[in-house]
């Protein structure tokens, strides 16, 4: 059995000609929001209470310093060695971040400590690397923290065993007040000899919350009105197809219709929850 391996980090200098863009001035960066429905929980509290938080009334819409584009992520091969791949994907950053990248990791509550904690066992799968970068918008995760692919069975890159995670993105930007951890989760699929990434989950820990992220459809890009009334604003969130498209009042209604069907899809609905926010 392998150790608990914690962030072994590699301090690399900020090559922004190539490794991401050119650092902006950090208040001409965009503020960057994302409307999530949030499962929350402390920090503290064992996985297993995560399934009493499905009936949670409120969805969120997080405030963060830092985001991934997790559409943009993919490997890439390096042409002197097929067998080598690096990770590339875009992401921004409003602060100094660190972001460390976890090959095949497990995902652990620590009762002693009251934490959650990265297991990676070093006789089998590469250790991790941190590798740092200073405020900038769509900046370029580029050629860092090789892996061997080819190393690897099938089942291990395609999460088989739904414990241990092929990838794993972890950003920390630099705060004082509001620390933030943004963690994305990714199994690696192989088609013939190409590979590529797919998003398992995303949660986001806020002074000791963690939210587990869900991304909503409509919220703003369909406009702010309620679907039905088309007057009051969207302040509800239906499940499961996560569509953000009713007031209160229309939703009241909903709730009473014996159909119960989304608005936007006509999907049957299981919940419908209220959004609030969660600033950071």
């Amino acid at each position: 059995m392998g150790n608990c391996v914690g962030n072994s980090s590699r301090r690399r200098s900020l090559d922004h000609s190539s490794n991401s863009s050119r650092a902006r001035n950090q208040n001409s960066l965009p503020q960057n929001t994302i409307v999530v429905i949030s499962e929350q929980q402390n920090s503290a509290q064992p996985r297993a209470n995560r399934a009493q938080l499905q009936n949670s009334p409120e969805a969120n819409q997080v405030q963060i310093d830092s985001t991934i584009y997790k559409a943009t992520a993919k490997l890439e091969n390096y042409p002197e060695n097929p067998s080598i791949y690096f990770l590339d994907f875009l992401f921004s950053t409003r602060r100094n971040c660190r972001i460390t990248i976890y090959y095949f990791a497990k995902d652990i509550f620590d009762p002693i400590q009251n934490t959650y904690y990265f297991y990676v066992d070093p006789e089998k799968y590469p250790p991790p690397e941190s590798h740092y970068f200073e405020p900038g918008d769509r900046q370029h995760f580029s050629h860092l923290s090789p892996i061997e692919i080819g190393r690897f069975s099938d089942d291990e890159l395609d999460f088989k065993d739904k414990k241990t995670f092929p990838v794993i993105i972890e950003m920390t930007p630099e705060s004082e007040t509001m620390p933030q951890i943004l963690t994305s989760y990714f199994k690696i699929c192989k088609s013939e000899d190409q590979y590529s990434l797919t998003c398992l989950r995303q949660k986001i820990s806020i002074n000791g919350v963690i939210h587990e992220l869900k991304d909503l459809y409509g919220y703003k890009s369909e406009g702010l009105e309620c679907s039905i009334c088309l007057t009051e604003k969207k302040e509800m969130v239906v499940l499961p197809c996560n569509h953000a498209c009713l007031c209160a009042a229309c939703a009241e209604h909903l709730k009473a219709d014996a159909k119960k069907l989304c608005p936007i899809c006509r999907g049957p609905i299981r919940q419908i929850l209220k959004l609030s926010e969660v600033s950071a």
